[in-house]
């Protein structure tokens, strides 16, 4: 039987590829993109009425709250989240909320979206995926950064914001450990998208690509989010290719936690969850 499945960056990159497998599975996948052309565009390629567009612009949370007031109706059902969106900017840039663009999209997106929609999880009994990355391997936890307040590097913005979602994802599996929901990260591996090329200089345009076309097609770890909807494992936190995968021990600091994610919920105007 299918499960209802809002799938956030789902007009591109794996975001597209697991919007169409899921559907192809049999799923209803509530697909987000902040442009109104490319998910009539994922629409029609689905060709499939269990595809349902949402637009949703995760660099204003005036959209995305706007979006939630229609989709969350007292009859609104959901079995599982899936964060995946992401952004990246050759130069920093500030949203119409004040935060800079990484750590609003990468960062406080997923943390905000998993609250809002928590208690509908805990009624379906259902589980969130937030597709993270081994970028994280190359950094380290630097309260100051998650503050906006060290020097912007594009790709070092991005690591630290692949390391918060794997932290979010061990604090929401530490903190919500009684209830029912259950909390997953994907590192999709290298994949061809144009991640690193949105927004992006010519010099750092053409970097990734020089870097990215070693990569795996979008379709390559669609394999490893489909094992986790269908088996639900209950022996790992954090998968690539079908397997548990290794992370940074920082990643289990509790007190890093607490501190990463009071600082989101702080910016959020999130009530804090109690253990």
């Amino acid at each position: 039987m299918g499960q209802k499945i809002i799938l956030t960056g789902a007009t591109s990159g794996i975001g597209k590829a697991l919007a169409l497998a899921l559907v192809k599975e049999g799923h209803v996948v509530y697909a987000t993109g902040r442009s109104s052309a490319k998910l009539a565009a994922l629409k029609e390629e689905a060709r499939s009425e269990k595809l349902i567009p949402v637009l949703m612009d995760f660099s204003s949370f005036e959209s995305i709250d706007l979006a939630l007031k229609k989709l969350l109706t007292s009859s609104f059902q959901v079995d599982i989240l899936i964060n995946n969106a992401a952004a990246t900017s050759a130069k920093k840039i500030i949203t119409e909320d004040g935060f800079e663009m990484q750590l609003q999209v990468n960062h406080f997106v997923p943390v905000y979206l998993t609250m809002k929609l928590l208690p509908y999880l805990e009624a379906s009994k259902g589980f969130v995926i937030t597709t993270a990355s081994n970028a994280h391997k190359r950094t380290t936890f630097n309260p100051r950064a998650m503050e906006d307040k060290t020097m912007y590097r594009i790709f070092k913005r991005y690591q630290e914001t692949k390391l918060y979602n794997l932290m979010m994802t061990r604090y929401f599996k530490r903190v919500y450990q009684a209830s029912p929901v259950d909390f997953y990260a994907v590192h999709p591996g290298l994949v061809k998208t144009d991640l690193g090329s949105k927004n992006a200089s010519k010099l750092v345009d053409i970097a990734w690509k020089l870097f990215n076309r070693r990569g795996m097609d979008p379709e390559g770890p669609i394999p490893t989010y489909l094992k986790i909807i269908q088996e639900r494992p209950q022996d790992g936190t954090y998968y690539a290719y079908e397997k548990i995968e290794p992370y940074l021990p920082v990643v289990d600091d509790e007190s890093k936690q607490e501190r990463l994610m009071n600082h989101a919920f702080d910016a959020l105007k999130l009530e804090k969850p109690h253990a």
